[in-house]
């Protein structure tokens, strides 16, 4: 990673759509190559990604996490 660029852990609390992306954009910290929020593009993925992911199914109520 270059010297202005960082990995952090985030959990989300609502899950609303651009949670994350709205949060960092406001504290001036857009997300790399985010086309609505971000300023500097590189490439064409933005620079978000879940290491896993855990819910309650709604059938079963178990919980489900999915990890990489």
């Amino acid at each position: 990673y270059k010297d202005n660029e960082s990995l952090v852990d985030i959990k989300l609390i609502t899950g609303r759509t651009h949670q994350i992306r709205v949060s960092f954009a406001h504290i001036n910290n857009p997300l790399i190559s985010d086309p609505l929020y971000g300023k500097t593009i590189i490439g064409k993925d933005m620079f978000l990604k879940a290491y896993y992911i855990k819910f309650i199914h709604p059938v079963n109520k178990k919980v489900v996490k999915i990890s990489n």
